[in-house]
């Protein structure tokens, strides 16, 4: 699909909620609502953001989104959690709230620092189609990080292609219908990561090239170890096909070593008496171990499949303290 052939703005897309996870980051919320009160208005949306505050150390401002700036936003709420949980946690509870409502035609998720671009919604909206579960995804051809984490990022997304099978190019920044969040809302999987689990949940979706943006102030709370987290927790949404994937690699790589420990025992005069022996059986050793723990996390993650899990519709509201509407002014 490309852009050329979508229209500005899907006639049905009028009602548009964004939901923005927010940790202390207050001063960035404040500019990116300036930045959506302008794409509403150009579009001509009836918008509401959802700030999510995943348990910030960081008071809100007393007068925060009642400047009087702000002039096209239908509404502005704050879903306040018990305690912090996470970037995904906390997006996970937001989607599970989001779920029992019907006030919007299309929702929006997106970061409230500045590196999901607002100035990309309006393309966001444009491949937005007007039917049941659509999900659009900001697929990210350019980053704004440094040459070391790009080189960890693109060695993530081919570790993430070899042990699931899916080839992974975007984040949290999407849209997604109504029906789309309450899918989402019930698979225990979006504890873990929004990405993968739009994934795992089968439901087709649309890719739109989107250039990551700076963000508006501060440095990020993400570090080194929080980002492997991060890779490690999107890898477990598809933790079955990994540990499948996984036994298979080191079949391959023991045979692959067997047979030049065969070779060189064989047709070259390199080995030393019993040293091909050794080796193999050393080699024999170390796959039966690797398989045999391969298949114990392999059983126990089957296992845990078919019992009851913690899912986000049924369980999020217990990390909820409450909402506070901030517009319009009561």
């Amino acid at each position: 699909m490309t852009d050329g052939s979508l229209q500005t703005k899907p006639a049905a897309v009028k009602r548009v909620s964004f939901v923005v996870p927010v940790f202390n980051d207050w001063d960035a919320f404040g500019i990116l609502l300036t930045h959506l009160d302008r794409v509403s208005d150009e579009l001509g949306l009836e918008a509401s953001v959802i700030g999510v505050n995943d348990g910030s150390t960081v008071e809100m401002p007393a007068d925060f989104g009642r400047s009087g700036g702000l002039r096209r936003l239908r509404s502005l709420e704050i879903l306040d959690l018990n305690c912090n949980m996470g970037h995904q946690r906390a997006l996970a509870v937001g989607l599970s709230e989001m779920a029992k409502r019907d006030d919007y035609d299309a929702l929006v998720v997106m970061d409230a620092d500045g590196e999901d671009d607002p100035n990309d919604v309006p393309r966001l909206l444009k491949a937005y189609g007007t039917g049941d579960r659509q999900l659009v995804l900001a697929q990210r051809i350019s980053r704004s990080e440094g040459l070391v984490f790009t080189v960890f990022y693109e060695i993530y997304k081919l570790l993430y292609r070899l042990l699931t099978g899916y080839a992974i190019s975007f984040g949290n920044y999407c849209v997604a219908s109504p029906s789309v969040v309450r899918r989402l809302a019930y698979m225990s999987n979006m504890w873990n990561s929004l990405p993968a689990t739009a994934m795992r949940s089968r439901v087709p979706y649309v890719l739109v090239p989107c250039h990551r943006g700076r963000r508006f102030v501060g440095q990020s709370h993400m570090n080194f170890v929080g980002l492997i987290q991060h890779g490690l927790q999107a890898i477990s949404v598809f933790s079955d096909a990994a540990i499948v994937r996984l036994a298979g690699f080191v079949i391959a790589i023991s045979v692959a070593a067997a047979a030049a420990v065969l070779y060189l025992r064989l047709f070259t005069d390199l080995a030393i008496r019993g040293w091909a022996s050794m080796m193999l059986g050393f080699l024999l050793i170390l796959v039966m171990q690797v398989l045999f723990i391969l298949l114990t996390a392999s059983l126990v993650t089957l296992r845990e499949r078919g019992t009851m899990q913690m899912v986000p519709a049924v369980h999020g509201s217990v990390f909820v303290r409450g909402w506070r509407r901030l517009l319009p002014v009561a």
